[in-house]
């Protein structure tokens, strides 16, 4: 959908992806170490099971809709960032009191526009001299803002191994929907990480 509006105009544009959480079992959890440590057989059949949920309309899926902005300057057209509207994110992390686990938000703050998929890493690090199995508890605040933001993948829906020592970054993407409330300005985000027995 286009809408003109002086030197101005907005293009609306429907977009749709595949969930990346119901695919994480499937795909390992998103490792690549992992993933590229398959024969390559064994990653023909991971790609011929995604081609049959696609065939079968089986995929679980995510819609939303982006909008840009373009401005006329002289002859051309440029795309209108428009910052002041953007959104500030903050991120943290909570960890075990018992020091076994680091975990580091990259980065801890950000500016978001709406529809726009943007993501965050966390490094995470095992600090003891064993295995470890590590899940997280995820928080947005304000609670109610939750509903808005939608996880198009996250490496550490499931729980996660790590071996000693061993430090990771673990990615998240997501989308903040286009009917969030006008009035929200503001939210963070949280990874409480917790250790499994």
């Amino acid at each position: 959908q286009i809408t003109p509006a002086g030197d101005r105009v907005k293009v609306r544009v429907s977009l749709k992806l595949p969930d990346a959480g119901s695919l994480a079992p499937l795909m390992l959890d998103w490792d690549e170490e992992k993933l590229n440590s398959l024969s390559a057989a064994e990653q023909r059949e991971i790609l011929a099971v995604i081609h049959r949920q696609e065939r079968n309309k089986t995929m679980k899926m995510i819609k939303g809709e982006e909008e840009f902005t373009l401005v006329r300057e002289q002859n051309t057209w440029r795309l209108a960032l428009d910052w002041d509207a953007a959104l500030r994110v903050g991120f943290a992390s909570v960890v075990p009191p018992n020091g076994l686990i680091e975990a580091e938000p990259i980065p801890r703050r950000a500016l978001v526009k709406f529809s726009d998929p943007f993501r965050i890493s966390y490094r995470v690090k095992n600090r003891s001299e064993k295995p470890l199995r590590t899940r997280i508890i995820h928080k947005v605040e304000p609670a109610e803002l939750a509903e808005y933001l939608d996880i198009i993948e996250c490496a550490l829906l499931l729980p996660v191994n790590l071996t000693a020592g061993q430090e990771t970054e673990y990615s998240t993407t997501y989308l903040v929907r286009s009917d969030l409330p006008e009035s929200a300005r503001e939210f963070n985000i949280t990874y409480e990480f917790k250790i499994e027995p």
